[in-house]
């Protein structure tokens, strides 16, 4: 497969922003393609699309769920992706623009431009951005294969459920994706996905900072119990206090229940 080179990308960057309305990279590519010289690379890696197609969301409140339904079809047709090779930007901005562009039109074009002008919403769902964490989180194809990666690694655990807790809250998902404890061991992962979305579905609804500070106690733990020795029921055990504790007293109290939990072990 040829992909965009990385120099065709920075003018394409350049391009979104020097130009506030930037319509054509949506809407006239071909055109724009031939007017910046954008050239191509072949990669080593095989990627088959032919017949893939995502699922467009009816309405705004349809998005979470096309969403999940997306995670399912795309990461199914490229499941023998490395997670080295879903960093490469070139990929995913080649893919959205020749493969999946109705879609990210339909699912993330914001109309409200005063909030969120053409140039914000291009370089934050065409474009691949800055870091690793801007393509999981933002970008319109890349975040559907990672979320499809992170389920996978849950052996076990149902991909409704866990796509359901994943596209929550953007934010939900990048305190479980940045902290290595939560993510180097699928138990943990397991156990942290079944706390909240029982959560989730009793109607406690996500808080930025009280999440952030669960996954940091999470942390805290790790540092004095082998998690990764622990079954799933254990974990739930000792973790769902802790979550309940930090979204319902203040951080102090949240930090005396992790105090209480030191000295728990397995077969407890």
């Amino acid at each position: 497969m040829d992909v965009l080179s990385l120099e065709s990308i920075e003018k394409l960057t350049k391009h979104v922003t020097d130009n506030p309305n930037c319509q054509m990279v949506a809407d006239e590519f071909e055109e724009l393609s031939e007017r910046l010289s954008l050239q191509y690379v072949a990669i080593s890696y095989e990627i088959q699309l032919d017949g893939v197609s995502l699922a467009l969301p009816d309405s705004k409140s349809d998005r979470k769920l096309s969403d999940a339904e997306n995670v399912k079809i795309l990461y199914g047709a490229l499941s023998d992706l490395t997670p080295a090779q879903a960093t490469d930007e070139r990929l995913w901005t080649t893919l959205l623009l020749h493969y999946f562009q109705e879609y990210t039109k339909v699912r993330w074009w914001d109309e409200n431009l005063e909030k969120n002008p053409p140039r914000k919403q291009y370089k934050a769902h065409w474009l691949c951005g800055t870091s690793s964490r801007a393509r999981q989180r933002d970008h319109s194809i890349a975040r559907l294969w990672w979320m499809g990666y992170f389920a996978s690694r849950l052996e076990g655990a149902d991909i409704d459920d866990v796509t359901k807790v994943l596209f929550n809250n953007s934010d939900y998902r990048a305190s479980l994706l940045e902290r290595t404890t939560s993510t180097g061991a699928s138990n943990v992962l397991r156990a942290i996905v079944e706390i909240t979305r029982e959560a989730f579905d009793e109607g406690l609804e996500y808080e930025r900072q009280k999440t952030r500070e669960f996954m940091k106690q999470v942390n805290f733990i790790a540092g004095r119990t082998n998690l990764s020795a622990l079954t799933d029921v254990q974990l739930i055990k000792l973790l769902k206090p802790v979550y309940r504790e930090v979204y319902f007293s203040s951080a102090k109290a949240s930090k005396g229940i992790v105090d209480k939990f030191k000295g728990f072990v397995v077969g407890s």
